[in-house]
């Protein structure tokens, strides 16, 4: 649609990137997050070449993941899930695996199963170094769980709980950006609840 426009391919693609980057935000996050904490006189994070070995084929697979979900593609959704079922055995593959799975039945309406995966994320998170390697995948893996636990709860009527996941969700560090941004959208459909 952008190349009818009149734009110079190179216009077409740098506004197809930009909106991208704003419908999927964890394409970039990574990326920005490094950029935003250079810029404030920070080092640059370095990443253990294991905890690289980890992260990018799963970067990859979520960004799919998120395609898919975004362009509300089941095809896309269920190739990513093959796709992140091919990668290492791992507890980070556990997590992100736990949160897709989590979202698919979330949007499927079968709520307990969507519990249950997104809860198994949330004790996943905490071993090793599951967190640094699931925060260069996209940040908002982080909040992804509460956020959607905070939703089913609202749904069943269980406003303590959601409540308690919200807050957990709120809890990530305000210096990344795109999780705070997930974790508000989610407060305020929370809040619509």
């Amino acid at each position: 649609l952008l190349r009818n426009c009149g734009l110079t391919d190179e216009q077409a693609q740098t506004r197809q990137d930009h909106i991208e980057r704003l419908l999927c935000p964890s394409l970039d996050a990574t990326n920005e997050s490094i950029a935003s904490e250079l810029e404030r006189g920070g080092a640059e994070p370095r990443a253990t070449s294991q905890q690289h070995a980890l992260s990018r084929p799963l970067k990859e697979v979520w960004a799919a993941f998120n395609h898919g979900i975004l362009r509300q593609d089941t095809t896309a959704v269920s190739e990513a899930l093959v796709r992140l079922d091919a990668t290492p055995a791992n507890p980070a593959r556990a997590f992100v695996k736990s949160i897709a799975h989590g979202w698919v039945e979330f949007f499927r309406g079968e709520l307990g199963r969507a519990e249950q995966n997104l809860l198994s994320a949330q004790q996943t998170l905490e071993e090793g170094d599951v967190r640094q390697i699931v925060e260069a995948c996209g940040q908002e893996l982080l909040v992804a769980g509460p956020c959607f636990l905070t939703l089913l709860y609202a749904i069943r009527g269980e406003p303590e709980r959601a409540t308690e996941q919200e807050r957990l969700a709120d809890s990530v560090a305000p210096e990344l950006f795109v999780a705070r941004g997930f974790s508000e959208l989610f407060g305020t459909i929370h809040g619509l609840l």
